[in-house]
Parts: structure tokens; C-alpha cells; sequence
């Protein structure tokens, strides 16, 4: 399909407070609490594609991002992930 081979659905998530805990640097954590993937037509997510492309750093399951936190027992893993 159109969406064949792209990044076509973001996983998404939220900062922790900063009274929160932290990651190992002393930074914010981001939680992973969804998954998007409609909502937004093939024009949009043509723009976002192009505006992010530059920034897209492969996930790597044996070296997770320190400041990343994905759901316990949460199936989803992205493929792709942009810094903060």
C-alpha cells in the first residue's frame, strides 16, 4: 500500500514531571503510552516523513535510548525513534 515501507504509525510519549523520576544523566524520562496510526492523511504523513528524516536514529532493543521507558509489558517496539 501507499504507507508500504515507511514510519506510518508512532508510538508516543509523555515526560515525566521533574519531581519525577529520572533518568541516569539526571534527565526527564519519556513513557511510551500509545500507538498512533490513523487519523492523519497520506499528504501529512508525507510532511512528517520529510521533516523528520534527517533525525530518525534506528531502535536498538540491547541499547534502548537511557531516557526511553516503554510500557511493562508492552509488545510494541519502534523501529525508528527520534532524540529529544
Amino acid at each position: 500500500g501507499a504507507r508500504s515501507g515507511t514510519v506510518s504509525h508512532f508510538l508516543l510519549g509523555v515526560r515525566s514531571p521533574s519531581s519525577y523520576r529520572k533518568g541516569p544523566d539526571g534527565e526527564p524520562i519519556f513513557f511510551s503510552f500509545c500507538k498512533v496510526g490513523t487519523g492523519y492523511n497520506l499528504r501529512e504523513l508525507r510532511d512528517l516523513q520529510v521533516a523528520f528524516k534527517d533525525h530518525w536514529r534506528v531502535y536498538q532493543t540491547n541499547r534502548p535510548p537511557k531516557y526511553f521507558e516503554l510500557a511493562k509489558g508492552a509488545a510494541q517496539r519502534p523501529d525508528v525513534w527520534l532524540p529529544k
